[in-house]
């Protein structure tokens, strides 16, 4: 298992949020299993683990967590697909909540 820290170019997720992996081996070594850090542009945090990887994007748990302005964000599963091969290589975005 592995922990992977991400940046979020928000301060929380929705569809068509872009991220970005802060090590370039992501893409290539992310796992099932493996947990991850996303750091938000406000600075807050949120811990998640990738229930599901392959090579067109991941899927994420993420715990529930507070954005720095105090709003609550429950527990949401989501569907987190790799950008385009001309993207850095652990660029990514959300593609849509995970039913």
């Amino acid at each position: 298992m592995h922990a992977w820290r991400i940046a979020a170019q928000n301060t929380h997720l929705y569809p068509g949020a872009r991220l970005q992996g802060l090590d370039p081996a992501l893409r290539d070594a992310m796992r099932a299993g493996d947990t991850v850090t996303v750091e938000f542009s406000d600075q807050g945090v949120m811990q998640g683990e990738v229930l599901a990887c392959s090579n067109q994007g991941w899927h994420l748990r993420a715990e529930p967590h507070a954005t720095m302005a105090g709003t609550s964000i429950a527990a949401k599963r989501w569907i987190i697909e790799w950008a385009g091969a001309d993207d850095a290589a652990a660029g990514m975005r959300v593609k849509a909540p995970l039913a």
